[in-house]
């Protein structure tokens, strides 16, 4: 997400540059001044600062953490070399603070990885399943980037410590970067914002499909009512929520959801399940009627029978019509949907 130039001059270490680099590949350095010496560290630490966000930023924009869980193992492996490494620096000139907060983002990183993206892998299997499942799954992912952020921050600050107390020259080409960490944060919190407002809606929906594909009259009536609930207050927290970057893109894509949820559960599932009650009353019609012999069934009879064959067949073209007109809805507004989010983390999260 994040590309840096590597200059001559020192370079703060708030940011990860690219390139995969195994600690093991770190040469021995001449650090005779402290320039050297903080060029020591960095060359120990960039390399995997920047697998680190690279593995971070695929896990927050989506990507399945066990899937790329090759990725978490080589990581812990690089940094648990790294630590070793780092803490058998000496200090400089008696000052063990640098050495020291290198050892600490080295381990701090490695029960970051441990044991909160081990967490979040356990809670991306359930978090499909339930609304506070997913909560519980992206507020994991949120704080671990939180937690990721504050560990680089105070290396940065006693990067930026030892470098004024030594007189040495930094080329500040990480501030603009290290803006652009923190701003990432703060688009995917108000992602997880926006997306728990629609995913609300979004499984509720599920509910009501389920009741459809069951022919629960009951439970069709019910869960449309919540789904037209769930919609309409997800209206009201849409526009409660402040945009972020100026780009209510993402906002607005999710509003048209809730439009259609509200419209799906005011008119169309309503459509759905007066099919499912003529087709109830049908069968009752026809049980009732087959069981009269011929000789016993009146004009009466017939004629209701009649009718409801007749309101049967009516139902079931309006059905086919209105669950054809939509399941294209859906996949058109879903589509949207998730473009809208892929566009919007692009542009503001890169």
């Amino acid at each position: 997400m994040n590309r840096i130039m590597n200059k001559q001059l020192i370079t703060l270490g708030t940011t990860i540059l690219f390139g995969w680099i195994s600690i093991c590949g770190v040469k021995a350095q001449d650090m005779s001044n402290a320039g050297t010496y903080m060029n020591h560290f960095n060359e120990l630490y960039k390399p995997i600062q920047k697998n680190m966000w690279d593995y971070t930023s695929s896990v927050a924009k989506g990507k399945k953490a066990k899937k790329i869980d090759k990725k978490r193992q080589e990581l812990l492996l690089s940094l648990s070399q790294g630590e070793r490494s780092a803490a058998r620096a000496k200090d400089w000139e008696g000052d063990e603070a640098l050495r020291d907060q290198v050892v600490e983002w080295l381990k701090t990183s490695q029960i970051i990885l441990k044991e909160e993206y081990g967490k979040i892998m356990d809670l991306e299997e359930i978090a499909e399943q339930s609304y506070d499942n997913m909560e519980a799954y992206l507020l994991a992912k949120e704080k671990a980037s939180e937690h990721m952020q504050q560990s680089n921050t105070a290396l940065n600050m006693e990067t930026k410590r030892f470098a004024v107390d030594n007189n040495v020259n930094l080329i500040e080409e990480d501030t603009k970067i290290g803006k652009k960490l923190e701003r990432a944060n703060k688009v995917f919190k108000y992602y997880n914002e926006i997306y728990l407002i629609f995913f609300k809606a979004y499984k509720q929906e599920a509910y009501l499909i389920e009741a459809m594909t069951a022919q629960d009259v009951n439970a069709i009536e019910q869960n449309k009512n919540s789904l037209l609930d769930f919609a309409e207050e997800g209206r009201t927290k849409l526009r409660a929520t402040k945009t972020l970057n100026n780009d209510p893109s993402m906002k607005l894509a999710a509003d048209k959801m809730m439009q259609f949820y509200i419209q799906e559960a005011k008119v169309d599932a309503q459509t759905i399940l007066d099919f499912y009650m003529k087709k109830e009353h049908f069968e009752k019609v026809k049980a009732s009627f087959e069981a009269k012999k011929k000789s016993s069934r009146t004009k009466a009879d017939v004629d209701e029978y009649n009718k409801a064959i007749n309101d049967y067949n009516s139902a079931i073209n309006e059905y086919n019509s209105k669950n054809n007109e939509l399941n294209n809805k859906r996949s058109q507004n879903l589509d949207n949907w998730n473009k809208a989010v892929d566009k919007y983390l692009s542009k503001h999260a890169a």
